[in-house]
């Protein structure tokens, strides 16, 4: 979004960075701001999924975060990260633990939220964040940063790759289809290799693929692929 529109948040924010040490800090003092007409290759990327006990943030209690880098177009194995959240003591991970599969005892051997966090700000330094569906995981990593530092979350350039299907086939979502928008479902159009759902680093692997897939799907047939431009979420802070 433009500045104009973020005029009161930026002013929150230089208030912040101006009095406050930390990653979250560090973050909003040097802008990732990928020059938008480049090729969508010559970005860096965190590719980022949740697992939570429900997907409402005022609700629901982060149970894992899963991330993994894109860079130079290709995903570096060696990036990837996996990490259970320990929810609050009296909370337990209840019949979501049939989608996701974790249990009480491995969340309560998680670290806390706000480490969490702060190894996925650390990562994200200098790259795009990319979610799919990403007003889940941007919900629970800004309650996260409201509880630990008083300030919420926002990257300056986002990436999501279901909303960015949406856009382009709005028919879907009017004729009630929006499952065709779902990652596993999307990942079988572009004839990506299936990955283990609801599981937060397989999710954003699988995502990591889509976005590859997605980038180097010219819309006029040729070889140069999309410009990062194209990819980007009218939402991101820095366009």
């Amino acid at each position: 979004m433009s500045g104009l529109r973020h005029w009161g948040r930026r002013r929150t924010v230089a208030d912040f960075i101006a009095s406050s040490p930390g990653p979250l800090a560090d973050y909003y003092r040097r802008p990732v701001a990928f020059d938008p007409t480049l090729p969508w290759s010559e970005a860096d990327y965190l590719v980022l999924d949740v697992e939570a006990t429900a997907v409402d943030p005022e609700q629901g209690h982060l149970l894992s975060m899963g991330w993994v880098c894109v860079e130079q177009g290709a995903i570096q194995a060696g990036t990837a990260r996996h990490h259970l959240v320990r929810p609050p003591e009296e909370v337990g991970v209840g019949q979501s633990a049939v989608i996701h599969h974790i249990t009480d005892t491995e969340a309560r051997e998680g670290s806390s939220p706000e480490e969490v966090v702060e190894a996925l700000v650390d990562d994200l330094q200098g790259r795009v964040l990319v979610c799919h569906f990403a007003q889940i995981e941007l919900g629970f990593a800004g309650r996260i940063c409201q509880d630990r530092w008083g300030i919420g979350f926002w990257p300056w350039q986002l990436v999501d790759t279901m909303q960015w299907h949406v856009d382009r086939s709005r028919r879907l979502l009017e004729h009630g289809d929006g499952q065709k928008v779902r990652l596993n479902r999307l990942m079988e159009r572009y004839g990506l290799p299936p990955t283990r759902p609801h599981h937060a680093l397989s999710d954003a692997y699988g995502t990591a693929l889509l976005l590859m897939a997605i980038g180097r799907n010219s819309p006029d047939g040729s070889d140069r692929g999309r410009l990062l431009g194209e990819l980007l979420d009218s939402r991101s802070w820095s366009m």
